[in-house]
């Protein structure tokens, strides 16, 4: 069985691109301790936290932060926004 990958269009190109200085700008930048005193946990947890996908880190730092009876309460928006920020990596803003 032979394997193709086909080479993606001038758009996917462009978001290849995009995307890979995007990471290279903030891979550059990122620093767990201060990740994880903007979020009040211990960068070792944190560094746990790291898997495959952002979305899933993010879901992993969630669950870091908020105990299982408060995921079950919890919605989106109740979530504070400088919480929501830092879990980004945006921790200008700290939270209580």
């Amino acid at each position: 069985m032979t394997f193709f990958l086909a080479i993606p269009d001038a758009a996917g190109q462009r978001w290849f691109i995009d995307m890979g200085k995007f990471l290279e700008k903030r891979g550059a930048n990122v620093n767990i301790g201060t990740h994880a005193t903007a979020l009040n946990v211990d960068p070792q947890n944190l560094i746990e936290c790291i898997k495959p996908t952002t979305s899933n880190t993010a879901r992993q730092v969630v669950r870091l932060l908020y105990s299982p009876s408060k995921l079950l309460s919890k919605i989106g928006p109740d979530i504070p926004t400088a919480q929501r920020l830092a879990i980004r990596g945006n921790y200008i803003l700290h939270f209580n």
